[in-house]
Parts: structure tokens; C-alpha cells; sequence
């Protein structure tokens, strides 16, 4: 069998995906002729409905020949192609359920998804997602295939140099020992090595970058054509002090769709850096962080409307118990009649009465859980509501403070306002993180990663962060039963977000006394027990046994959702361990994480 290999690439700055189409070796003409124009179709602009109906016939052909591989590569392309036209949410989903279908099918390529997903986040702006897929996505990769791996580094290589230019200078190399034996990726390595050069304001590097892609597109133009040279002169510009001239090719560059907005943002932050314009810098900063916080918005609405189609679904059962709770009636009317006129089926009677009494039960326990769901359902979008719009008001409220012409402020006012805003910005973020956490199809992945946490070297580092947000009344206490060399093998984030949740929560209930953040080992070390012990109001006992449930806070007043403690159960059962409080403490509150050592 032979293969024909159909590649489409887009921008590098949005997707870069290979998609793999095997052939035997007298294919059908129409269908040749099918695979073209789907390929002209992916690239041409609004032609959504002719791409998805030639995607369909394609997927069909592979599934009808059960050419499993084809057939989710196709799969893989729809997802991106809703990905680039503004579907995230779509694309994310799709791309999860493939993953399950694929194992059912014993269909191994799973870097292919996982590189897919990495460039969907990429897309919408989420750094730390894009790198944990593409990372994913390297664990599944053969050797063999220098292909699919210089495809990775390359992403990872880009992904890293606006943020992380020394990270992404090691992908980078990685990626030029590659592009040797798959030289199309050799002038996007002499690219990249210039774009870090220039974010890490090394004009000598960069200038010797320039040169080199200078040269390979000389060499190979006719082959490989002009990607990132208009780019790459914009930064030239801008290196050699023409600041203006750089500012115009760049705008123009993203009305050529040569650039996204993020590195339209991120290019004109470097440039007014360089020209001494922070005003400029902190204006691009916010415009891209704005930018991601809509995105994660967008991706928030989705979820709540998904939700509220699963509840109208609840309620049409709710009508439905009701007619049948109705129709139960009539039926022991109907029995008791029978039981008068037909005395001698009297015993026989009395067993389907009581039969249909347990099954009057059965219909009102449905109809109190449909009633629950329907009061969780307000609780719920009263919860988002009440917390999304408290932080939304404060950055609206101060960003017409800062891009007020006549506002009158001292630049410490001004480092204050922003400051208050970022925290705002934290706190929306720190909601749709906790949701998303609650999901089990979006935190799935979350727990996968282990890796060895020297747990006294982590927790001191922890509590002590905090000594600047407690008074000169509460002592921080750091307490220890196990050596400097106790080593856990978990999911690092995951623990530090727990604790630091609870000590959060015990400094917000602690006027005076102490916090105490212990650790020891238990069960012939086996086990671990994290304790945070504080000597606050405690929790009163009618609340002890309601607290990890959903939106339960002592005080309807007080600011969150009422999900810390339950997204932090989750996250320690998730990891193999519980979180649980001591009932038994009564000078305060204390909770205790247990997690296995191994």
C-alpha cells in the first residue's frame, strides 16, 4: 500500500497539523479529484458548509473501507478547521470524545490528537494548556517519525518565544537537528532563532539569524517560498532603531493575515519597550490579556448554556413524574373498586396495592430530585452572576479611571488601579478554573501528571509566602514530623492548590492566635497527612457535615461561590486521597489532606 500524503498548514502563528491519507494503488479518480478540492476548500474562506459536506463524504469512503487512521484524521481537521472560525468550545469537544473512540477501535495515534488540542488552545490564547498537550503529544511520537516530531518542536519552539525565550531557544535546537533530514522546517528554526534573539533584545543574535534565513531563502526560495520574511524585516526595523517604520509594517502585517492579534500585542509591547514607551507596553499588555479573559469568557457561556439544556431536559421528566403520579391514582381507585366486587381476589389485591404504593414512593423521590434540580439550577446562575459581575464592575469602573483623558492621578494611584484590576482579573479567572475543575471531561487530564514533591521544602515555601497578609497578631507556624528528604510522588500543582486554599481560608477566619501547617507520615509511610490548624471562629457543628458540598458558605455575605472546599475534596480524591475535617479540634478550624506516598 502507498501512501499520498496531503499536508495543510496554516499560519504558524495558528495551526500547524499533517494530515495522513493512505491510498491503494489504483484510487478512484473522483475520489482523487474529492481530496483536492477538500484540501482547496480547508484554505479558501467562507466555504464552511461545502468543507464540513466534503468532509462527510470523505469520512464515509474511510469508514465504508474501515480505514480507521484516515477516517480520524479527517475528524481531527473538522475540529480544527471550527477551531480557526471562532468554535472553540465545539473543537475541544470533539477532539475528547475522538480520543475515547479511537482507544475502542485500537487506534494508537494518539500524539495526533493531543497535537491537536495543543493547537486549539494555542488558538485562544491559553499558553499553559497548548504546552501540556503538545508535552502529551511527545510521550506518543516514535523516534522514527522526524516528521511529527519537528511538527511538535516547531510549536513548542513558537509557543515559547514571547514568553520563555530560553526555553524555547532548547525546543529550537531540537528542532534544527531534525530540520536536517526534513529541511522544510529549516527555515522556520533560522525564524524562530531570530524572534528569540529579538524578545531577548539581543540585536547581535538576531542579526546573525536574520542572515541565515537571509541565505536559506536565497537558496531555496523557489521551494519553500517567503514564510515570516515580511516579519522578520519588521523586527529588522525595529532593531535598527526605526520604530516607526516597524509600528506601520506591523499593522500591516496583520491586515495581511500574516499575524495574529497575540503577536501583534506582543510585537508592538517589544518594539515600544525598546523605543522606551511603557505607557504603550502596559496599553498592549492589557489589550492581550483582555483579549484571553474574553476567550476564557466565551468558553465559560458555553458551558452554562450547555448546562441549562441538560436541566430543561430535567424539567420535561418533571411533567412526565407528574402524568405518571396521576395515572397511579386512577389505578388504585380502579384496584379498590375491584377488591369490592371481586371479594375472594382480596388477598391477591392487597399485594398489587402495596406494589404500587412503593412505586407512588419511587415517582415522588424522582419528583423531589427533580425540584433539586431545578433549585440547584438557580443557585447556580444567581452564584455565577452575583461573583462574575462584582470583578467585571471593578475592572470597568477603573479601566474608565485609566483611559480617562481628564483623569488627574499620581502614577502610584495608577500602579494601584491596575494592580486592583489584575486581582480582579484573578478572581474571574480563579471562578472558571473551579468550574472547569468540577467537570470531569475538562479535568480528566489535570491528574494524569505525577512528579516528586520534597513536601517540607514546598509547604514552608507556602505558608511563609503569606507573612505579608496577616497581622501582627497571627503567627505562622510551620510544623514537620517527617526529614528534609520526604519525598511524595503526586500531582505537585494540584497539593499546593489544596493547601493553599485552606490557608487562604483560615487567615480569612483568623484575627488572632496562630496557623499552623503540619505534615507527617502515617501508616508505616505510606500515606501523608497535610493538616492546616488555625485558631479562628472554628465552623459551627450544624455546618460540619455541609461544608464540601456545592455552594455551602457559613455566611451568604461573605465573597466566592462556596466551591473551594469542594473542588479541593475532588482534587484529593482525584490524586488518590481524601480531604476531610477534624471534628474532633474545637479552638478553631483544621483540615487534614491525606494522599499516598506512592
Amino acid at each position: 500500500m502507498k501512501r499520498a500524503c496531503i499536508i495543510l498548514l496554516s499560519a504558524v502563528c495558528s495551526t500547524a497539523f499533517i494530515l495522513s491519507i493512505s491510498a491503494k494503488d489504483q484510487v478512484d479518480t473522483a475520489f482523487q479529484s474529492m481530496l483536492q478540492k477538500y484540501v482547496e476548500v480547508y484554505k479558501a474562506p467562507n466555504k464552511e458548509k461545502q468543507f464540513f459536506e466534503l468532509s462527510n463524504r470523505i469520512r464515509a469512503h474511510y469508514l465504508e473501507q474501515k480505514d480507521y487512521s484516515n477516517y480520524y484524521d479527517i475528524l481531527l481537521n473538522q475540529a480544527l478547521y471550527k477551531s480557526e472560525h471562532g468554535k472553540v468550545y465545539e473543537a475541544i469537544k470533539e477532539a475528547n470524545a475522538m480520543m475515547s473512540d479511537m482507544k475502542s477501535h485500537n487506534i494508537s495515534q494518539y500524539e495526533k490528537v493531543h497535537t491537536a488540542l495543543g493547537n486549539i488552545y494555542e488558538n485562544r490564547g491559553n499558553i499553559r494548556m497548548a504546552e501540556h498537550y503538545y508535552l502529551e503529544a511527545l510521550k506518543h511520537i516514535k523516534p522514527s517519525d522526524r516528521l511529527m516530531l519537528a511538527n511538535v518542536y516547531s510549536r513548542l519552539a513558537y509557543l515559547q518565544m514571547f514568553v520563555h525565550p530560553d526555553e524555547a531557544a532548547s525546543w529550537n535546537e531540537k528542532l534544527r537537528n531534525i530540520a536536517d533530514h526534513e529541511p522544510n522546517y529549516l527555515q522556520f528554526h533560522y525564524f524562530v532563532k531570530a524572534g528569540i534573539s529579538f524578545y531577548q533584545g539581543d540585536k547581535q543574535g538576531f542579526n546573525s539569524a536574520y542572515n541565515d534565513y537571509q541565505d536559506f531563502r536565497k537558496q531555496q526560495q523557489e521551494i519553500y517560498g517567503n514564510y515570516g520574511l515580511y516579519t522578520l524585516q519588521l523586527m529588522k526595523k525595529a532593531v535598527d532603531g526605526n520604530y516607526k517604520e516597524a509600528l506601520k509594517m506591523t499593522s500591516e502585517a496583520h491586515a495581511k493575515n500574516e499575524i495574529n492579534n497575540t503577536m501583534e500585542f506582543d510585537l508592538r509591547a517589544k518594539i515600544y519597550e525598546m523605543q522606551g514607551n511603557m505607557k504603550e507596553v502596559i496599553d498592549m499588555l492589557q489589550k492581550r490579556r483582555n483579549m484571553r479573559d474574553s476567550l476564557n469568557s466565551d468558553m465559560l457561556f458555553n458551558n452554562i448554556n450547555e448546562i441549562n439544556a441538560q436541566l430543561n431536559m430535567y424539567e420535561l421528566q418533571h411533567e412526565t413524574s407528574k402524568r405518571m403520579q396521576l395515572m397511579s391514582i386512577v389505578i388504585i381507585v380502579l384496584a379498590f373498586i375491584t377488591i369490592i366486587i371481586l371479594v375472594f381476589w382480596i388477598m391477591r389485591f392487597r399485594k398489587l396495592r402495596k406494589q404500587l404504593i412503593n412505586y407512588n414512593e419511587a415517582l415522588k423521590t424522582a419528583l423531589h430530585m427533580s425540584e433539586e434540580s431545578d433549585r440547584m439550577k438557580t443557585e447556580f446562575v444567581r452564584q455565577v452572576s452575583h461573583e462574575i459581575r462584582t470583578p467585571l464592575n471593578v475592572i470597568n469602573g477603573f479601566n474608565e479611571i485609566l483611559n480617562s483623558p481628564d483623569s488627574q492621578i499620581t502614577e502610584e494611584e495608577r500602579e494601584d488601579l491596575i494592580l486592583r484590576v489584575k486581582d480582579s482579573t484573578k478572581d474571574i479567572t480563579n471562578i472558571v478554573d473551579n468550574m472547569l475543575l468540577l467537570s470531569e471531561k475538562e479535568s480528566s487530564f489535570y491528574y494524569a501528571k505525577k512528579e516528586p514533591m520534597q513536601c517540607n521544602t514546598i509547604l514552608s515555601e507556602l505558608i511563609y509566602s503569606y507573612r505579608s497578609m496577616v497581622g501582627s497578631f497571627v503567627e505562622l507556624i510551620y510544623h514537620t514530623q517527617v526529614t528534609n528528604h520526604f519525598i511524595i510522588n503526586t500531582n505537585q500543582e494540584a497539593v499546593v492548590k489544596i493547601v493553599d486554599h485552606l490557608i487562604q481560608n483560615a487567615i480569612k477566619f483568623t484575627n488572632k492566635g496562630s496557623i499552623t501547617l503540619g505534615c507527617r507520615s502515617t501508616d508505616n509511610e505510606e500515606r501523608v497527612e497535610i493538616s492546616v490548624t488555625d485558631t479562628g471562629r472554628g465552623i459551627k457543628p450544624e455546618m460540619r457535615k455541609q461544608i464540601f458540598k456545592h455552594f455551602i458558605k457559613e455566611d451568604e455575605f461573605e465573597q466566592g461561590m462556596g466551591l473551594g472546599l469542594t473542588v479541593s475534596r475532588k482534587m484529593a480524591q482525584k490524586l488518590g486521597g481524601d480531604l476531610v475535617l477534624d471534628e474532633s479540634y474545637n479552638k478553631g478550624a483544621r483540615f487534614l489532606l491525606i494522599l499516598p506516598v506512592k
